[in-house]
């Protein structure tokens, strides 16, 4: 992973069921009137909150608590997070996070995937209106729909052949 820019959010295609392949997603409303299916997601937050130009969480450390509040997707073992990508995001001029934090110009977003063997819990995340557990073709209906949008299919599929290859022993990309 390029270490050439900040890193201020993780995503994580989070498989509830690998042999069934059974991806979280949260239901989010970004756009009025247009809630979406994504990924589970989120920024990495101060260490300390009454510093919110302080040092920040881990990337693990933000996704593991990014998956429990927007999806009730609890990781078991640290081993089940893989790395499988990322992209790189171009922030507008002057964008801020909630905290007022100004976004660097340029920033990687990592992507990983987890598996769970733990069942999922009721979610609590403020900013979702809801979260779900669906196969790859519902997910794939959904985009066809303009549920879950092309960029957001793109990462799941590559997510979960990244845990499928993995499964087999055999190194995603190679």
């Amino acid at each position: 992973m390029p270490q050439s820019a900040p890193h201020s959010a993780v995503g994580c295609v989070a498989i509830e069921d690998i042999d069934a392949k059974q991806i979280v997603l949260t239901l989010n409303e970004r756009t009025p009137g247009n809630p979406q299916w994504e990924i589970l997601a989120g920024h990495l937050d101060p260490l300390d909150p009454a510093n919110p130009e302080g040092p920040r969480e881990s990337l693990y450390d933000a996704l593991a608590r990014e998956v429990a509040e927007e999806g009730g997707f609890v990781i078991g073992d640290p081993a089940r997070v893989v790395f499988f990508g990322y992209r790189k995001i171009m922030n507008a001029p002057g964008k801020k996070d909630k905290a007022g934090r100004e976004y660097a110009p340029v920033e990687i977003m990592p992507y990983f995937y987890a598996t769970t063997n733990l069942p999922l819990e009721a979610h609590y995340g403020e900013e979702t209106l809801g979260s779900g557990t669906f196969s790859i073709g519902q997910i794939e209906n959904l985009a066809a729909n303009g549920r879950v949008s092309p960029v957001e299919l793109l990462i799941i599929r590559h997510g979960l052949a990244a845990a499928l290859h993995d499964l087999r022993g055999v190194p995603y990309g190679k």
